[in-house]
């Protein structure tokens, strides 16, 4: 039987459908279909009888732009209408005719190819010509920035025409629960926050409003003020900064730095100021009116927990007393002024004298009054506004001035001074008794205009004007720690990054910290500086202070606080300026 063979044939025929572009068979004739992600959400708004605006989310990283379409009424023919750019996700369809609807729908591009379609919107402009209120698009691109220990600025874009403003929200830590810290106005797209804590972490989001809603929020940040070591940061120049002036006061309240009276060029002495908020960056002046002080320089300032009381000084010419016995305490919380007593017991007027609290009196001791130098002083009570004398007995100091003071807790320390010795005394006000600080071991040599800090166990002294070399005198860069407990002095270190010998011509403007006396400023007779150092007793090291962005000019006879973070220094004698600056420091 024969067998008949057979062979089979298979023919493939494409069959190609028409959509978007050709596609035939296995393939698809638009290659970037596939590599390109259709946009979607598209929204289609009403604004006006003349305006669509269209939003869109962009699916895609690689296109090079976007294709809108558009067609009027349900029989009419897409056209392309707008191809805005790439990653660009709302477009505003203007000039449109009353009362009719439009139909649209968009694709994303690459050269030639197309991605597929977004679902298609539609959307009716009203018959009125009236603009029809609706909610303003959410703010985008929300930042934190840390600016300082105690503030963080935050930027937004605007994404709406038609806000009335802005509403910050603020939450504490992940769990915390978001409250409104702040508003801003129309077209603001930027907030300052201050006053926060330094270590805290800080969310936030934004969202805009208007009269008919409050749109989405915003994406959420996150921030955590940090102190910024070894930096400065510029103090206010702004609304009720005080006229520039040197030979002034400065206290530290725990929350603000008061400054008070100084001198200027052409005015003299002064008797005007200042309460500086650190952590809001801005100046509140202080009271002129009723019981205000006569204007003084080189006067005395302390801080009694609720005010501020200062005491003698230089007048003027003008005024007929060059050497004042008289002052006032400002309360900043009522900004107002009451006189100190002139009455039984006032030490005579003076300047160039040193002034301590104790907790209940301020101490004022020594200083100079035109005809000689006061071995003298007075214990001033402010509750019962009267005056004690302070011993002029056994082991009271010789006569000086532009000697150091600082309070241990108990005693009263003054040390160095005009007298060119390196002798001093500690004064114990609840016994009035004068004790002699040692001249043995490792005393500092003498001087005068230096600087000097109480640690909680030690006085540092550091600086001044002194012997350099045979009948030679200049700036020092030498010191001491003096421990009053018992009666001994340590030398201070003149090993790497001491600073430059210098002087301070009025009150010493060093701070402590808590673990460091830093100082700054100051002069060498011919050099003003800008310079200073960090000075740690427990390493006996010195460290550098910044000279870099920010740093304040070279200055003296400025004032100094310290507010627990940060040192703050203002005003001063720059030769020939004299500042109104200042500068906060971060060690």
């Amino acid at each position: 039987m024969n067998l008949i063979s057979r062979k089979w044939w298979l023919v493939i025929v494409p069959i190609c459908i028409f959509g978007s572009g050709w596609a035939c068979g296995g393939g698809n004739g638009n290659s970037s279909e596939s590599s390109l992600t259709a946009p979607s959400n598209l929204q289609a708004m009403v604004i006006s009888s003349i305006q669509i605006n269209l939003t869109w989310t962009d699916n895609s990283d690689n296109e090079d732009g976007f294709k809108i379409e558009r067609r009027t009424g349900t029989g009419g023919i897409y056209d392309v209408v707008s191809t805005p750019s790439a990653n660009i996700t709302s477009w505003d369809d203007s000039g449109l005719i009353q009362g009719t609807t439009y139909y649209y729908r968009i694709r994303a591009y690459i050269s030639d190819k197309d991605s597929e379609y977004s679902d298609e919107v539609s959307a009716t402009t009203s018959n009125t010509s009236a603009i029809i209120p609706v909610i303003p698009a959410a703010p985008s691109g929300l930042t934190a920035t840390v600016i300082s220990s105690t503030q963080i600025n935050l930027t937004w874009k605007d994404n709406s025409t038609n806000e009335n403003g802005f509403v910050i929200e603020r939450k504490t830590g992940l769990s915390g629960t978001y409250a409104q810290a702040a508003t801003v106005g129309v077209n603001v797209t930027s907030y300052s926050d201050t006053g926060l804590s330094a270590g805290t972490t800080y969310y936030y989001r934004v969202y805009s409003y208007n009269s008919t809603g409050n749109s989405s929020y915003s994406i959420e940040v996150s921030a955590t003020p940090m102190s910024i070591r070894d930096s400065w940061i510029p103090t206010s120049t702004g609304t009720n900064v005080p006229s520039g002036r040197h030979s002034h006061t400065a206290v530290w309240t725990g929350t603000e730095m008061i400054v008070w009276g100084g001198s200027e060029f052409n005015s003299g002495s002064i008797n005007t100021g200042g309460r500086y908020n650190p952590s809001t960056d801005s100046w509140t002046t202080t009271s002129t009116g009723v019981n205000v002080p006569s204007g003084r320089s080189i006067h005395t300032a302390v801080w009694t927990g609720s005010e501020m009381i200062i005491w003698g000084g230089s007048g003027s010419i003008a005024s007929g007393s060059l050497y004042l016995n008289t002052g006032g305490k400002y309360n900043p919380s009522t900004d107002a002024w009451t006189a100190t007593s002139t009455g039984t017991n006032v030490p005579e007027g003076r300047y160039y004298h040193v002034a301590v609290w104790t907790g209940t009196e301020m101490v004022v001791w020594g200083g100079y009054g035109g005809a000689y130098f006061f071995t003298t002083g007075g214990r001033y009570n402010p509750s019962t506004d009267s005056w004690t004398a302070t011993s002029t007995g056994t082991n009271v100091p010789l006569v000086r001035d532009l000697y150091t003071t600082v309070w241990t807790g108990t005693e009263m320390i003054i040390w160095g001074g005009t007298s060119g010795d390196s002798t001093g005394g500690k004064y114990d006000p609840s016994t009035d008794s004068w004790t002699d600080t040692s001249t043995g071991a490792n005393v500092p040599a003498g001087r005068n205009r230096h600087t000097a800090v109480w640690t909680g166990t030690e006085m540092i002294i550091w600086g001044g004007w002194g012997i350099i070399g045979f009948n030679t005198y200049g700036a020092l860069n030498t010191g001491g720690r003096y421990n009053p407990s018992t009666d001994s002095w340590t030398a201070t270190s003149t090993g790497n990054y001491v600073p430059t010998g210098r002087v301070w011509d009025d009150y010493p403007p060093a701070v402590w910290t808590g673990t460091e006396m830093i100082i700054w400023g100051g002069h060498d007779g011919s050099k003003i500086f800008n310079t200073g150092g960090k000075y740690n007793p427990s390493t006996n090291s010195w460290t550098d202070t910044s000279t870099g962005p920010n740093v304040p000019s070279a200055r003296y006879s400025y004032s100094t606080v310290w507010t627990g973070t940060e040192m703050i220094i203002w005003g001063g004698y720059g030769g020939p300026d004299i500042f109104n600056t200042g500068g906060k420091y971060t060690p």
